[in-house]
């Protein structure tokens, strides 16, 4: 008749397992078996094409050879949640270390299929085999069928088998097989090197980690925390060519059972990390090895490890640096010929093979560069060291400062662009945090400022760096009349035939002439057009009446004369100085609307705008921030700022 089982768990805690992905329900039934004593461990499938394995998966299986469930036994492991015959021991009857003691894979399988369903035969008290199967309720999984036991033959082998189905749709990754065996391998590998009788058969394909070994070392760690110690081996698996990369590190017993997992980095490289301790023994005994972070003993075995494993990438990257070399010294890749002419010659060649070969260790990805840029390299390396081998070795000293990470992006970075345009950009940056500091200088300080010439020098500066009032505009004319300013205007606008045609008299005040006129550099089609007319004075300048009624004119000109365009066209009028006097800043009491701070024209196409040079400085300083930051840019002394300004502009400056 066999009898009703009821489990003894939240239906939350049925849900949170059935949400694990089906890649861990396998591995957990797989652990399972191990834990079983079993030496043969089967996954198999059954496809819904007439065994075409091109087909869906219909049903699973996990077999093992293991010492099965023993029916005294069914309630407790399948009726009360976290609870299993591990919950009271460390170790299986035949000496193994236990994976898990919570009984919490079985209910992992629900990821896998709607039916689920054990079979178990096992060897009873009175020496004799029995069979029986449990299978839980799909509509309500707090409840379970327990068969009765049935007598088997004695030469029917123990074990459990897991079947599943009512496949989910998430399965379909167990069907790709290469995937799924490399990942077993690597979360299996040191138990299956420690029990070497143990067999695991994916989709039948025994899983044999010692094949794909290129090479191992273990590595003895010892942490150590107010009085308490504890001793722990990091076992690092370089596997061959052609496995894709793992990026784990395994959190594993003494015997190399894996509870848990701590991402890493490998730099590229197929290399799996295992981290073998009594301490995680113990609390994975305790349910607490998910918070092992916690804990300072586990905490300081897992910084050691990832130490441990940096250095050993190192030592790869090195080797495999070593190797690469050779293989240029025997390929027209080497930029000498023959043998070394002298003890000069071979000095120099011996210091070449040096360089290139910490090239390669600490960029790993050159090797894979063409032949043309290798060779280009090698021979810019080589006239480097003939010639100028101090700067070469700052660069590498900068180059082997960078973690591998950094490294690593760098030459992802090569990829897409080139390091002389990486260098120019920086230097652009660069130069322009410089002239910042130098603008302030030349506005603030009087030392500097007094000296500058406002129409030879000042002026001329800024025409260089026209940045500084915003990258969407482009030089439209300097110091030239309005009359020609419109004229150079109506070439901008692809109108030239309309420029014969303006006379000395077409405009009113054309002989006013402005410090700089600049325009939108790219009108988009349908959006108006945006010019900028700037008055420039004297670094320390101090706006004044004087001053306000040129930009005035300025604007007035243009808005009373119909020759200069207006629809979709925005004139703005700028008047920088160091400060305002008492007359300018009444003026600008009563902010007006719109963009200028001065003057808006009730049509919205002139605006004049009077600004302190700070005001310019500080929105250029916080538009260059972040980029100052990310260069961790760093300027000690405001001389570096002025002697650039006074190297670049160099024919203006006579003497400071």
């Amino acid at each position: 008749m066999g009898k009703i089982i009821d489990v003894q768990i939240t239906p939350e805690h049925i849900d949170r397992n059935a949400k694990a992905s089906p890649k861990e329900a396998i591995k957990e039934l797989i652990w399972n078996s191990c834990d079983a004593d079993a030496t043969f461990i089967g996954v198999s499938f059954e496809y819904n094409c007439f065994g075409n394995k091109d087909g869906e998966i219909e049903s699973i299986a996990v077999r093992d050879n293991g010492h099965g469930i023993k029916y005294e036994d069914m309630e407790t492991l399948f009726g009360l949640y976290g609870r299993s015959n591990k919950t009271y021991s460390d170790k299986s009857p035949k000496g193994r270390v236990y994976h898990g003691n919570q009984g919490h894979g079985r209910y992992k399988s629900f990821s896998m299929g709607k039916f689920v369903k054990w079979e178990s035969i096992y060897v009873d008290e009175d020496g004799k085999k029995y069979r029986f199967f449990i299978d839980f309720d799909p509509a309500n999984k707090m409840k379970c069928t327990c068969s009765d036991k049935e007598l088997m033959s004695d030469s029917t082998d123990t074990g459990v088998i897991v079947t599943i189905s009512g496949i989910m749709q998430s399965v379909a990754v167990l069907s790709e097989k290469e995937i799924m065996i490399e990942e077993i391998m690597y979360a299996f590998a040191p138990y299956l090197l420690a029990y070497n009788d143990v067999v695991i058969n994916y989709d039948g394909i025994n899983i044999n980690p010692a094949q794909h070994i290129a090479n191992s070392v273990k590595l003895p760690l010892v942490a150590e925390h107010e009085g308490k110690k504890e001793n722990a081996t990091a076992k690092i698996i370089l596997w061959k060519d052609g496995l894709r990369r793992n990026q784990n590190m395994f959190i594993c017993s003494l015997s190399g059972a894996a509870y848990e997992y701590v991402p890493i980095n490998t730099k590229g490289h197929p290399i799996s990390v295992y981290l073998l301790s009594s301490l995680f023994d113990k609390m994975n005994q305790s349910n607490i090895l998910a918070f092992g972070e916690t804990d300072p003993l586990y905490s300081s075995l897992v910084t050691q490890a990832k130490k441990v494993l940096k250095e050993y990438i190192n030592e790869q990257y090195h080797s495999d640096a070593v190797a690469e070399v050779k293989n240029v010294k025997s390929s027209d890749l080497y930029p000498y010929q023959g043998d070394p002419k002298d003890k000069v010659d071979d000095a120099e060649r011996q210091y070449f093979d040096l360089i290139a070969v910490e090239i390669n260790s600490v960029v790993p990805s050159f090797r894979n560069s063409s032949h043309e840029t290798k060779k280009l390299t090698y021979r810019l390396i080589r006239e480097t060291v003939k010639t100028n081998p101090d700067s070469l070795t700052r660069i590498l000293a900068e180059v082997f400062r960078l973690s591998v990470e950094q490294q690593d992006e760098l030459a992802r970075l090569l990829d897409y662009t080139t390091l002389p345009a990486i260098i120019n950009m920086t230097r652009t940056i660069s130069n322009r945090l410089l002239f910042i500091h130098a603008l302030e200088q030349m506005v603030y300080n009087r030392d500097v400022g007094s000296p500058i010439k406002e129409r030879t020098q000042f002026h001329k500066i800024l025409l260089e760096e026209l940045w500084i009032f915003g990258e969407k505009y482009a030089l439209g004319a300097s110091d030239v009349s309005l009359k020609n300013v419109l004229k150079k205007y109506l070439k901008h606008l692809d109108r030239d035939e309309l420029a014969p045609n303006i006379s000395v008299d077409a405009a009113n005040d054309v002989t006013l002439i402005p410090d700089l006129c600049l325009w939108k550099q790219y009108p988009i089609h349908g959006e108006r057009i945006e010019n900028l007319v700037i008055e420039l004075k004297r670094p320390i300048k101090i706006l004044g009446k004087k001053e306000l009624d040129q930009i005035e004119g300025y604007a007035y000109a243009i808005a009373d004369d119909a020759l200069f365009p207006k629809e979709n066209t925005k004139w703005n009028f700028l008047l920088l100085g160091m400060d305002f006097d008492k007359y300018v800043e009444r003026k600008l009491q009563d902010k007006k609307d719109g963009d200028g701070n001065y003057y808006n024209s009730d049509d919205g196409h002139i605006s004049i705008s009077v600004c302190k040079w700070n005001k310019i400085i500080q929105e250029n300083k916080l538009r260059f921030d972040f980029l100052k930051n990310k260069l961790d840019y760093t300027m000690t002394e405001s001389d570096q700022a002025l002697e650039y300004l006074h190297t670049k502009y160099k024919a203006l400056f006579l003497k400071y």
